[in-house]
């Protein structure tokens, strides 16, 4: 029986990541056998330095690049969000599941009072709650989303901010906890960062079943990973820089952009035909 091997994070949340996809692969393709393989990564071993001091998002994707070209793995499963802007030689994204929630929200220990020590290593996430919390201290946080629920219930935090997406893999409910409560912000408030709750599945340009991908990708989810990526290589932005995308589709044809660059907004309403024409223009607005 030929084999698809799944290259993942170890975490709970990469984990049920690469089990979304497990199960698409095993419906979609009955005659072939599915294996996870866990490689850890250089952003999973420094926890103690936001990523803007260490590297760019390449810190979660390197190894699985080497993995892939090597033949040691088949297919890559990220979070999009986590993808440097130009992919290794030879590799491309194959496909995207369909998109989960895209907005953040603020985890706040019950009891706590006010908010005033927030945790983020996110420089678009500390502009927010300064815009919102005026009077809170950012203090920065990194670790998988179990160790950073530690931190807040042990009261190293009044609140911390996560994306609903990975609370939403890992079965979380908002209605479920005694220890925390859930604010989820609007997107349209919030800008997420772009990508943020995608799936990307990575492969080799000459990747045995390239084509066959197709019947697990949701192609509106696919659009907007191509919307979203395509706005942030014209942007030219890193890890340590205040930005924000976000694309929503009105149907299947018209779609609106929201652009966030060091705290400045402007959005755009069109045809996605068009889109990819407008985005140079929107990025030149938002840079002037």
């Amino acid at each position: 029986m030929k084999k698809i091997k799944i290259g993942t994070r170890g975490s709970k949340l990469a984990l049920a990541q690469a089990k979304i996809v497990e199960e698409l692969l095993k419906n979609s393709f009955p005659d072939v056998g599915v294996e996870i393989v866990v490689i850890k990564t250089q952003g999973d071993k420094i926890l103690d330095k936001p990523l803007a001091e260490i590297g760019d998002k390449g810190l979660f994707v390197n190894e699985f690049e080497s993995a892939l070209l090597s033949g040691e793995i088949d297919i890559a499963v990220h979070s999009a969000k986590d993808l440097p802007s130009d992919l290794r030689s030879g590799l491309e994204v194959v496909c995207t599941p369909p998109r989960a929630d895209e907005r953040d929200v603020l985890v706040v220990r019950k009891n706590s009072g006010k908010v005033l020590v927030v945790g983020t290593s996110s420089p678009r996430r500390e502009f927010y709650i300064k815009k919102y919390f005026p009077e809170a201290e950012v203090k920065m946080i990194r670790g998988n989303i179990d160790t950073r629920l530690s931190k807040l219930a042990n009261g190293e935090y009044d609140a911390i901010v996560l994306a609903k997406a990975g609370l939403d893999r890992l079965g979380i409910e908002f209605g479920d906890s005694d220890i925390f409560e859930f604010r989820a912000f609007d997107a349209d408030k919030f800008v997420p960062a772009a990508c943020q709750g995608i799936i990307a599945v990575e492969a080799r340009n000459d990747f045995e079943f390239k084509h066959e991908m197709s019947k697990i990708n949701d192609d509106r989810t696919y659009r907007q990973y191509k919307i979203e990526r395509e706005a942030l290589k014209y942007l030219q932005v890193s890890c340590s820089e205040i930005n924000g995308v976000y694309s929503k589709f009105l149907d299947d044809n018209t779609i609106e952009i929201l652009l966030m660059y060091r705290g400045k907004e402007v959005r755009t309403l069109g045809e996605y035909s068009k889109v990819f024409v407008e985005i140079p223009q929107l990025v030149a607005q938002i840079k002037s």
